[in-house]
């Protein structure tokens, strides 16, 4: 035998359809309420995971640019045994000013491929 639910009765009178309307925006609003406060968690969350690693990468830029600076001394300590200290210091400086130029052009090209808009196709 199975068992089912009778079948509500349709209301009858205006106050109980006020009050099924009233319940129903209620239960409406405090579904809202629970969904807002899920999100602002989770976002929470995010905010917390993202400041962290922004913070690790924070480090990790500030040590490769120590190390970038002790190579770069060290390869002009080593080409001061070859040539006078201010040409190496000059060489040094010249090679890594002419390495930044190409990033920087490359970069640009980059950006600004980013920000044109697609071209559509025709298909």
């Amino acid at each position: 035998m199975i068992c089912s639910m009778p079948e509500p009765a349709p209301p009858t009178d205006n106050a109980s359809i006020k009050a099924t309307v009233a319940r129903l925006i209620e239960d409406g609003r405090a579904f809202a309420d629970a969904e807002l406060a899920y999100v602002r968690t989770e976002i929470d969350a995010r905010r917390e995971l993202a400041a962290t690693g922004l913070a690790g990468m924070a480090a990790a830029a500030i040590l490769g640019f120590a190390a970038l600076v002790a190579l770069l001394v060290g390869l002009i300590f080593t080409l001061a045994q070859m040539i006078a200290l201010w040409q190496a210091v000059l060489a040094v400086t010249a090679g890594a000013l002419l390495i930044a130029a190409v990033l920087a052009v490359w970069a640009k090209g980059r950006l600004g491929a980013a920000v044109r808009p697609f071209e559509e196709h025709d298909d």
